[in-house]
């Protein structure tokens, strides 16, 4: 239930010091993973995913109990990852990026590329309801990101 980061050496071989925390839920049996950041107009955003993944075929979990992608900015890559209200993503803090709606359900797995025509898009997997919800059935997902309020 956290994400933690750790500085490397020059190879990024091994760590260079100790690990320092990112982010933090007290849900129990709610995983926070698959951390990724990226710097954009001043900030870094933390992305993770959050919340129960896979196997939705056979064990579907509680509305909004599913994966989403959640998130959070920090004016270093070090944190403190506030998010929009200013919870630390420490203290169970996190705002909703993307999260099930219309056919899309349990979105996750995250990443962030620079395009150079649509700027930073996220990209992700996601089970669409009109496919499956087995896990071979996952599709890849993207949307161009857009700021509003900073």
């Amino acid at each position: 239930n956290d994400i933690y980061q750790v500085a490397l050496n020059s190879a990024a071989t091994n760590p260079n010091g100790s690990s320092y925390q990112l982010a933090y839920t007290s849900v129990a049996s709610h995983a926070q993973e698959l951390s990724f950041i990226f710097y954009y107009n001043g900030y870094y955003y933390l992305l993770w995913s959050e919340r129960i993944c896979c196997g939705y075929d056979t064990t579907k979990p509680a509305s909004g109990a599913e994966y989403k992608i959640k998130m959070a900015r920090s004016t270093t890559a070090a944190g403190n990852f506030v998010d929009m209200n200013g919870v630390s993503a420490r203290s169970n803090g996190g705002s909703v990026l993307l999260a099930s709606h219309e056919t899309t359900y349990g979105p996750g797995g995250q990443g962030v590329f620079t395009d150079s025509s649509l700027g930073p898009v996220l990209y992700y997997h996601y089970a669409k309801t009109t496919v499956g919800l087995g896990d071979g059935n996952y599709l890849f997902g993207w949307n161009k990101l857009s700021w509003l309020n900073g």
